[in-house]
């Protein structure tokens, strides 16, 4: 009974747990390596068939480790992109803004110079209406873009939902 089921499973039992260590202590950014881990089938009945379904789950842990590490390096690049992104249009927003004004100021002093019941004056007053408009948008998006400050919050781990 020691020599085929004892032995053999104290012995699978510190591969399990030198296993189980060997991923406790890994780094998350490191590779999952785990053929070193893998337990030899010593015997073809229970206890070989136990070590069997060991080996076959190391493998589809260290599947799965590649395929987040490729999903969480996917995310990284596409996060980088989307700050390039909210970058360029920030200083495309500036950019567009400063002539604006520059129109602006233009068309009020146009403006001043038109009676009130002029036909030239709804013409400065619709660009002036739609200039305003341009600068509400450009300054939606510039606070859009804008780098919030982080809102920490207390909570419990142990309830359902966050307070």
């Amino acid at each position: 009974l020691a020599l085929l089921v004892t032995k053999p499973l104290q012995r699978l039992e510190r591969r399990m747990k030198a296993s189980a260590e060997y991923v406790r202590t890994l780094h998350p950014d490191a590779d999952l390596e785990l053929t070193g881990a893998v337990v030899p089938v010593e015997v073809e009945y229970e206890v070989g068939k136990v070590a069997e379904s060991f080996n076959e789950l190391l493998s589809v842990l260290e599947r799965s480790h590649r395929e987040i590490q490729r999903l969480h390096n996917a995310d990284m690049e596409r996060a980088a992109k989307m700050a390039t992104i909210g970058e360029l249009a920030s200083s495309i927003a500036h950019e567009i803004r400063n002539p604006l004004a520059g129109i602006l100021g233009a068309v009020e002093v146009i403006s001043e110079d038109l009676a009130e019941g002029h036909p030239k004056r709804a013409v400065t007053d619709m660009i002036k209406s739609e200039i305003q408009r341009l600068n509400r948008t450009l300054t939606n998006l510039l606070s859009f873009a804008r780098p919030r400050p982080l809102d920490f919050k207390r909570t419990h781990i142990d309830r359902k939902s966050v307070v």
